[in-house]
């Protein structure tokens, strides 16, 4: 970056940050899940063809990184409304011509695994994510979301 556009970048990054600040208290008072401990992210070791968790470990963070994060939710939120929007306006359950991800249900025995592993990295209370995880898998064993 050239020096003499450093002092201005820097306001429009901590403009920014301000502003991912604001959008993470949001989400946050409306029940959004951070799978992080005492602000650290965690990177999780995978084994085997089945990317089992075997192990974690905690990496540095910086607020750069919840910045750009709560800027990319935003992102992909605004899209997700708009294709629903489009669907809804033209009477269907979704858009086809939206290209949409489609995942496979998460098997119980991955679900028990992870949060096993986050319980033990002190995550916290995991009690409410496994019981919707679980749910979720039951009521829809089938179904690709």
């Amino acid at each position: 970056v050239k020096a003499e556009i450093w002092r201005e970048l820097r306001v429009y990054v901590y403009v920014l940050t301000l502003v991912a600040r604001c959008l993470k208290r949001r989400r946050e008072q409306g029940g959004a899940l951070e799978l992080s401990n005492g602000g650290r992210e965690l990177d999780f070791e995978l084994r085997g063809t089945n990317l089992d968790p075997e192990k974690y470990r905690t990496s540095d963070h910086l607020e750069t990184h919840d910045t750009v994060m709560e800027l990319m939710i935003l992102a992909n939120s605004s899209v997700a409304e708009k294709v629903l929007k489009s669907s809804e306006a033209a009477g269907v359950s979704y858009n086809p011509c939206a290209v949409l991800r489609s995942h496979n249900p998460t098997a119980t025995k991955k679900v028990e695994d992870i949060l096993r592993v986050l319980q033990d990295a002190g995550v916290g209370s995991v009690a409410k994510i496994k019981e919707d995880a679980l749910a979720q898998n039951e009521a829809h064993p089938g179904r690709r979301v």
